[in-house]
């Protein structure tokens, strides 16, 4: 819709949008047209005035995009903060969030890399019998 207006749709055509759709249009005065691309303008709080672009990306190039910030050209297969953050430099779509965490954890290569740690058991005393077993039978 961005591309073809630059005022936003009230909200009786919005009816039978996606919510995906409703969600972008909340953030209609974000949104910048460059180049027949749809960018979203994130300003950054650290640095102010400065303003970010991300492209906003379709669904069916949200798994590309993950798969290139996550494994990245030399193939780091980075955690999943640091994904997040290369994703967040670099595209927008609604709930990349949870889709990045996601996707990361069930990444193949990083599961089998990773394997599942289990709770630190130290403060935890084993329990001793008060007396060992003989044949089967308590003594």
């Amino acid at each position: 819709m961005r591309l073809e207006t630059s005022t936003a749709p009230c909200s009786d055509s919005l009816q039978t949008e996606s919510e995906q759709t409703k969600k972008l249009i909340l953030k209609w005065n974000e949104l910048l047209v460059k180049d027949g691309l749809v960018y979203r303008q994130k300003t950054r709080l650290k640095e102010a005035g400065h303003v970010q672009p991300q492209l906003l990306l379709p669904r069916s190039e949200v798994k590309r995009a993950i798969e290139l910030c996550h494994a990245g050209s030399v193939g780091g297969h980075f955690g999943i903060e640091k994904t997040l953050k290369q994703v967040e430099r670099r595209f927008y779509w609604v709930g990349w969030k949870d889709d990045v965490r996601r996707y990361c954890r069930s990444c193949e290569q990083c599961t089998r890399y990773h394997r599942v740690s289990f709770p630190n058991t130290e403060h935890y005393n084993p329990a001793w019998p008060e007396h060992p077993m003989n044949g089967g039978i308590l003594t």
